[in-house]
């Protein structure tokens, strides 16, 4: 997934992302918030909406 993050950013080295899901795909958002690490983009924010997410561990701080 951050591979293809990472094409989608293109040439935008300071990207920085919001990722938003429901249910499942807000457990998603949350993991990949909580483990994606890359030189070429922030994810900086995560909504969700009836997700799962108290069972994801705390996003790190970055700024």
């Amino acid at each position: 997934m951050v591979r293809a993050i990472e094409r989608a950013v293109g040439d935008d080295e300071d990207a920085r992302l919001m990722l938003v899901g429901s249910a499942q795909g807000g457990a998603t958002a949350a993991e990949l918030a909580a483990a994606a690490t890359s030189e070429r983009f922030l994810i900086d924010h995560v909504v969700t909406a009836g997700a799962p997410s108290a069972q994801v561990p705390v996003v790190p701080e970055t700024c």
